[in-house]
């Protein structure tokens, strides 16, 4: 297990993700989803063990961020962190969630993370398989979609995989909250950013292949800049 998840974090790598909008243009222009279907499921089946903790993430931000802040998921809540404010021990309480491929480093590189309640350190995040992410790394890339998608980790919990509708992301100033999607009405301007790789071209699965759908509340990009910024 890697002490310091933020070992190969690169904050230029961030900055160049696009909108979640541009993002959702730029993977129908090159085809959609659909286009890797099938190469995704057989990956699957192939890391059956590892695949089912996963799923692939449509690569965006919703914010700026300086140099020395990462997204950091505290519950249901992913806020930008300022990484030199955290303690050692919050440090190593720190996994990766959602990885893309650098294009520096040429390999998947973690760009999104999460605090590891002690209560979960029995049945911690899971780490990403070095296998499954190559075959993965592979499929994308011979479909130019390496620059779109990556990979993200999906909850294991009973409640979650039992839920009808994804789970809504919602953004309020930097900070983005998670909720059950099927609390609300139909959000038409949601976004699809995250589906279950284990479902993904398997109909016969009961898990929605759609783990998470984004949602601007107020319609507005966040820059560092904005007035409202904070860090913890």
């Amino acid at each position: 297990m890697c002490a310091n998840a933020f070992e190969r974090y690169s904050p230029a790598f961030f900055a160049s993700l696009p909108w979640v909008d541009d993002a959702d243009l730029a993977l129908h222009q090159c085809g959609g989803l659909s286009k890797i279907r099938t190469a995704l499921a057989e990956a699957a089946s192939e890391h059956p063990a590892t695949a089912a903790s996963f799923g692939i993430q449509l690569l965006h931000r919703h914010s700026d961020l300086s140099e020395h802040e990462a997204m950091v998921a505290v519950g249901n809540a992913t806020l930008p962190i300022d990484r030199r404010m955290l303690d050692v021990g919050a440090e190593l309480s720190i996994r990766a969630t959602l990885w893309g491929i650098d294009p520096v480093q040429g390999a998947f590189a973690p760009l999104e993370f999460a605090f590891l309640p002690s209560s979960k350190m029995a049945d911690p995040t899971p780490e990403l398989d070095r296998r499954l992410a190559d075959s993965i790394a592979a499929i994308l890339k011979e479909a130019d979609l390496d620059t779109i998608l990556g990979l993200a980790t999906v909850s294991s919990d009973n409640d979650d995989l039992a839920r009808v509708s994804p789970v809504l992301e919602m953004t309020f100033g930097r900070a983005n909250v998670t909720v059950p999607g099927d609390l609300f009405v139909e959000q038409p301007t949601a976004v699809e950013t995250l589906w279950d790789l284990a479902s993904i071209g398997r109909p016969d699965q009961p898990r929605a292949t759609c783990k998470k759908k984004c949602v601007w509340m107020g319609g507005k990009h966040y820059p560092s800049r904005h007035k409202n910024d904070f860090a913890l």
